[in-house]
This record gives C-alpha cells, sequence and structure tokens, in this order.
C-alpha cells in the first residue's frame, strides 16, 4: 500500500511540474556571444583553426596545406595534427616572414599621439596555466616535466617569432616593448628566486634583448607582491615595472622609491581596492596627492591604477582621481 502511495504522489508531482513547465516560445537560449557584434562595422578574416596534414591523417602534406589557404585568401590557419606538433612551418619550406604584417605599420601610424607598445603576449606561469591547469603547471615547472617544458619553448618560440616581425613592420612606430609574469601574491612570491633564475628569467631575457637590438625600453607587469624580483629586473635591463599593488608585501610607494627609484622607472601604484573603490571624494583627492609627492620625486613616474578600474569604483572618484593627477601629477 505504501508503495502504491509513493507512486501516486511521484505521478502527481510529475504532471504538477509538467503543467508548470514554461511553453516553448516563453524560452529564451541565447548560445551567440556575437549577436551584438555590428558585423557591418567590423573588418573580417577568413581562419580554418582545425585542419589536418599528412603528418597525421590529413590527406594534403603539410607545405601543400599552408600554400592552399593562402592562395584562399586565409589569414589564420593552425595545422592541429593528432598526436604531434606540426611546426615550425620552416620545416616543411614555409616561413611566416611569407604571411602579412602590413597591419602593424597602419596601426602605429592611427596611433602618433600616444606611446606605442608592443606585447610579448605571454606569461610563463600564467599562460601555461591556462592550458594545463595550475597544479599542473606549478609541478612540472618544480620537477622539470619534459612535456611542460617542451609546450613552453614551443609557445614562446612563436610568439618571439611574432613580436620580432611586428617589430620590423612596425617601422620605428614603437615605442616600448612590455612583458609580463605575475610573481607574487598579496603576502609573498608565488615562486622562490631560484625557479624564476632557472626557469622564468632565461625565458623573458629574451624578449628584452630583442628589445634592446632595436633600441627599445621594456615594461614588464608583475601583479602582487613582485619587489624580490626587481633586483633581477634591473640586471636583465628592464627599465620600466607596471601594476605595483602597494597592498601587497613589500609594495609600498615609499618603499619602491627608496629602493629602486633611482634605477627603475614605475607605472600604476593608485590601488583599484583602496580609497579610489571605497573612500569619499575627498579621500580619493588626498590618497592620490600622497603617492604622487612620494612617486614623482626625483622623476621616473606614470601615474595610473594598479588594474583596471573595478565597476564597484564611483564615478565621481574616478573623476577626481585623473584630475589630482592632471593637476599635480605633471613634470
Amino acid at each position: 500500500m505504501r508503495w502504491i502511495c509513493a507512486w501516486i504522489a511521484l505521478l502527481a508531482l510529475w504532471v504538477t511540474s509538467a503543467a508548470a513547465a514554461p511553453s516553448r516560445e516563453d524560452l529564451e537560449l541565447c548560445l551567440n556571444p556575437y549577436r551584438d557584434v555590428k558585423w557591418d562595422q567590423t573588418e573580417h578574416y577568413k581562419a580554418n583553426l582545425h585542419t589536418h596534414t599528412t603528418e597525421s591523417d590529413g590527406k594534403l602534406e603539410p607545405a601543400k596545406v599552408i600554400d592552399l589557404y593562402s592562395a584562399l585568401g586565409y589569414r589564420a590557419l593552425a595545422i592541429t595534427d593528432h598526436n604531434r606538433s606540426t611546426w615550425p612551418w620552416e620545416t616543411y619550406d614555409r616561413s611566416p616572414d611569407d604571411y602579412d604584417y602590413t597591419v602593424v605599420e597602419t596601426a602605429c601610424e592611427r596611433a602618433t599621439d600616444f606611446a606605442v607598445s608592443a606585447h610579448a603576449g605571454f606569461e610563463v606561469m600564467n599562460s601555461t596555466a591556462r592550458h594545463v591547469g595550475d597544479e599542473a603547471m606549478y609541478l612540472g615547472l618544480a620537477t622539470g616535466d619534459p612535456g611542460l617544458l617542451t609546450f613552453i619553448e614551443r609557445y614562446v618560440d612563436i610568439k618571439f617569432e611574432i613580436l620580432k616581425r611586428t617589430i620590423k613592420a612596425a617601422e620605428g612606430g614603437i615605442d616600448f616593448i612590455k612583458i609580463g609574469e605575475d610573481l607574487g601574491t598579496q603576502r609573498g612570491p608565488r615562486i622562490s628566486l631560484e625557479m624564476f633564475h632557472e626557469r622564468i628569467r632565461p625565458v623573458h631575457q629574451r624578449f628584452v634583448d630583442l628589445a634592446k637590438e632595436h633600441g627599445l625600453p621594456v615594461m614588464i607587469h608583475s601583479c602582487g607582491s613582485s619587489s624580490w624580483a626587481f633586483d633581477d629586473f634591473i640586471e636583465m635591463g628592464i627599465a620600466v615595472v607596471d601594476t605595483l599593488q602597494p597592498e601587497a608585501k613589500d609594495m609600498a610607494p615609499a618603499y619602491l622609491k627608496k629602493r629602486y627609484g633611482d634605477r627603475l622607472a614605475f607605472h600604476g601604484c593608485i590601488s583599484t581596492a583602496g580609497p579610489v573603490a571605497t573612500g569619499s571624494v575627498q579621500d580619493t583627492i588626498d590618497y592620490c596627492r600622497r603617492t604622487l609627492e612620494i612617486m614623482m620625486s626625483g622623476g621616473g613616474y606614470c601615474f595610473a591604477p594598479t588594474h583596471q578600474l573595478q565597476d564597484n569604483t564611483p564615478t565621481e572618484n574616478v573623476v577626481a582621481m585623473y584630475e589630482t593627477a592632471r593637476e599635480y601629477g605633471t613634470y
């Protein structure tokens, strides 16, 4: 009898749920993140991000695949053969030099009123973790996992060649090179100094040396408590450090200016989690003035928030921040 009652109860629940369910017309499912793009105002490029060659189960050799898509007007091609990396293309007598970087010079010409940077487009730790996860990234760096290190090497090789060709194509239109590596948490380093020397510094040194070849200064973006690596930055030839989160350990403006102000320039230092986000207009003005008084002394400071201002920041504080910089932050 209990079984029958339970069955009837479940049947009643199903009937009630079915009756309450909305009709298909009432449902709206959006799986298109591009639906608001104004396609008539956007440049279109042909791309194939998944294709195979005779290196796995494809029908054409790599060189023929590259030539075919180039002839058809494709601007991007990813060869994704199974269980192997069909790279570099020079192995198949094809070079990225054969492809189009002319848009770089045009982009630089449009920005002549600004300082133009070219970004290396990677970070050893963060870029790797996006592909394999944080745990595998940390373990791989610590143990010297051959697969992980090979991935980093090939990924960086691609980015290096892209940057080298971009600098050349810019014809002097680039003013500085930007690289990045988030080295700290709020309380201290993400990795040991030894690991930085072994796994991280040599990778970035390639890009610093490339910039030196072209007479371009280098800015490095590094979040969190990163001042423990600043002496290395100086030895490497890096000129500017970006973000400078003042809440993090050993990142207070006075500490940075006293210890490194005669050897590094600074970009940032205005906290996105401090008075600009949580204080009044007067708090914001006072905070920005104090930072300017410390960091401007002797030159070498570019006023900026540590990150993009967040949506919890009152508009009036944002306005006050930049008005303070314009009034008191000009050399």
